[in-house]
């Protein structure tokens, strides 16, 4: 295929398509064969041959990871297409040339130069920056290529932590997507603050958001707990003066919160305007859910966070601490009752807790003959028995459980009764 060809059916598709356009993936294809063959980097490079970069702020990934980045068909169009959009607005604010900073470029300069190359009389002046003198050398041979030379203003082969601009240029927009989901590992947040005084008070940040936020995912039902950080503008400015003050904080576990509640976590991106990515439409919105047993959960709990560990960043959330038996890996004896005043189950919700948080703790014979007693007195199936003494998050939870399945163990005769029974053949000597 020839430039034109290139040019006039796959570049026009991937600005003209939509995120279910059904010819995405035949455009993409055409695109990452296109660009790694006139690169030389192409996505089907052996990944152990190239080294990423560590840097006191994050990772920066390989050229062959970066240009794999372009296989994620959502990812590149909407931020190719949010790009293009930035830049239309900016030209309708009568601008005679948009001034560009791009941080981050990977081999292709994928968010920027497609559209240099579809359109090279656009009135642009853009400065690259990669930390890969391999990413370097393959961009400058695609701006060779497609002959747009004059809407490069520099290509700079250096750390953009470390960038100063000697020129003391501003600019109207600052693009960098340097990141993973959750903002872990990569240089994004970082990169953001320290290009910040390079960008004019009305100049946009690509992406617009970084959103971060937690929910209780139950079941496929979505409970919010709250939003915990916001890479945007005004967050971005307080961090370059010095604010970090935005990178901690603490959440509060709503009153709905229910045992078995898992803690999700997840990243929604906003592009520019209605150029957005939600969940699981790339590997940046991939949600990550921490399991119930590993919280220790409940109505009311505070979840304190902070953004961490400079050098591999990422946001470490502490939860409330496991109850001191799980620690002491501690059963208490058959005979010690919770506010149900029933024998038996204090001991059983604790190991079943134990097994839950991963300790290899053996249940006496007479707790498990125990229980079973219970679930033939109560009518109740041991599988169910066992399965909600796994799910509670407390002993009152489970209690309240059984009082909805036998309506007698609100009766203290009753409960009274069954506690002499179960003493009399369980209670070991």
């Amino acid at each position: 295929m020839d430039l034109n060809s290139f040019k006039s059916r796959c570049l026009t598709g991937i600005f003209a398509a939509n995120k279910e356009s059904p010819e995405l993936t035949t455009l993409f294809d055409e695109f990452i064969k296109f660009f790694g063959k006139l690169s030389g980097v192409d996505t089907r490079f052996d990944m152990n041959d190239w080294s990423s970069v560590h840097t006191e702020y994050g990772v920066a990934i390989s050229p062959v990871q970066a240009a794999k980045c372009s296989q994620e068909l959502r990812r590149s169009l909407i931020f190719m297409q949010g790009v293009k959009a930035a830049i239309e607005d900016k030209l309708s604010e009568g601008l005679s040339e948009v001034h560009i900073l791009y941080a981050g470029t990977g081999p292709y300069a994928t968010l920027l130069l497609p559209l240099l190359a579809l359109h090279p009389s656009l009135p642009i002046r853009a400065t690259l920056i990669d930390i890969h003198p391999e990413n370097v050398v393959a961009v400058k041979k695609l701006i060779d290529t497609f002959d747009v030379e004059h809407c490069i203003e520099r290509l700079i082969c250096c750390d953009a932590l470390k960038w100063q601009d000697e020129e003391k240029c501003s600019f109207d927009i600052v693009i960098s997507e340097t990141m993973t989901a959750l903002l872990k590992r990569e240089p994004q947040v970082w990169i953001f603050k320290h290009l910040f005084p390079y960008l004019k008070e009305d100049g946009i940040l690509i992406p617009e958001s970084i959103a971060l936020s937690a929910t209780l995912n139950r079941k496929g039902k979505q409970i919010h707990v709250g939003e915990f950080f916001n890479l945007q503008k005004s967050s971005v400015q307080k961090l370059s003066r010095g604010d970090d003050t935005l990178l901690r904080g603490e959440l509060i576990i709503p009153d709905s919160h229910q045992p078995g509640d898992g803690f999700k976590l997840q990243t929604d991106i906003i592009v520019y305007g209605h150029y957005v990515l939600g969940e699981n439409e790339c590997s940046l919105n991939i949600p990550f859910t921490i399991p119930c047993e590993a919280t220790n959960l409940s109505a009311g709990a505070i979840v304190k966070y902070e953004y961490t560990n400079y050098e591999s960043p990422e946001f470490v959330f502490d939860f409330p601490a496991s109850p001191r038996f799980v620690q002491d890996n501690h059963l208490a004896p058959i005979d010690e009752q919770g506010k149900l005043g029933l024998v038996g189950i204090k001991s059983a919700f604790q190991h079943s807790q134990l097994i839950k948080y991963g300790k290899n703790v053996a249940m006496p014979e007479n707790i498990w003959l125990c229980q079973q007693a219970l679930c033939e007195a109560c009518d109740i199936s041991l599988q169910d028995w066992l399965s909600q003494l796994y799910q509670s998050a407390t002993l009152e939870f489970f209690e309240a459980w059984l009082i909805e399945q036998e309506s007698r163990l609100q009766d203290n005769l009753f409960i009274n009764e069954l506690n002499s029974k179960l003493l009399l053949n369980y209670k070991s000597e």
